[in-house]
């Protein structure tokens, strides 16, 4: 179960208009998707979808 400090984090970040780009990870973004099923008392951080792209392309390109 994910808790209510979760859930309005998400809702606030994703209405600002620089969360474009972003995307939820980790064991909340976990739970959200019904994967696992276990208690988690930390925020997870938000990566930058292109960073991340373009970080990974360059890293496998090599």
């Amino acid at each position: 179960m994910i808790d209510e400090i979760h859930v309005e984090v998400a809702r606030v970040f994703f209405t600002l208009p620089e969360s474009a780009g972003y995307a939820v990870g980790g064991g909340v973004a976990a739970l959200a998707h019904d994967i696992v099923h276990r208690a988690t008392d930390d925020l997870d951080r938000f990566e930058e979808i292109r960073r991340f792209y373009v970080d990974w392309r360059a890293t496998l390109l090599r």
